[in-house]
């Protein structure tokens, strides 16, 4: 039952029930110097958050409990709107620059940026992990791309959605693989193959 919130003051929250079932502050995190947009909580609890200060912070508890930031991952350019992780752990980020970009831990257990997916010609403002480790992405330019790894491993643009007369801001994968989009066109649409 925890609620972990970020937040245009710079933080990050995190809320749990006290006795009377009422969710309270336990724990606000600082590090970010802009605007907390995206964050994802990993199964192992640690805290993946995404800033207007153009950076990926990721937070773990320390020996007293509290959360710290332990790695700093920088490389984008623009603010991080979004933030998923594939199905092997990798982290996966989209930028007001323009680009996705992904981070795998390195022999030293640190994130490094690994890649740098462009074909976007406005904001990435959502990210999803299809099951099979392909990945979608919504974005200012109107567009909805599927991303999927070629031959030699590397993600390249595979199709790209159009039809949305605005920013694609919203993304869901249905349990039967259709791809739903909201846009600030007004309309929300759902996707299937042919």
């Amino acid at each position: 039952g925890r609620i972990v919130s970020g937040s245009d003051d710079d933080t990050i929250k995190i809320w749990e029930k006290d006795s009377s079932g009422l969710y309270q502050v336990t724990e606000t995190l600082e590090g970010h110097t802009g605007a907390v947009i995206a964050l994802q909580v990993l199964p192992d609890g640690r805290i993946i958050s995404g800033s207007g200060d153009d950076t990926i912070k990721i937070w773990d508890k320390d020996s007293s409990g509290l959360y710290q930031v332990t790695e700093t991952l920088e490389g984008h350019t623009g603010s991080v709107f979004t933030l998923q992780v594939l199905p092997d752990g990798r982290i996966v980020s989209g930028s007001d620059d323009h680009t996705i970009k992904i981070w795998d831990k390195d022999s030293s257990g640190h994130y490094q940026n690994t890649e740098t997916l462009e074909g976007h010609t406005g904001s990435v403002f959502i990210l999803q992990v299809l099951p099979d480790g392909r990945i979608v992405s919504g974005s200012s330019d109107h567009t909805i791309k599927i991303w999927d790894k070629d031959p030699s491993g590397h993600y390249k643009v595979i199709e790209t959605l159009e039809g949305h007369t605005g920013a694609v801001i919203a993304l869901q994968v249905l349990p039967d693989g259709r791809i739903v989009s909201g846009s600030d066109d007004d309309t929300i649409k759902i996707w299937e193959k042919d």
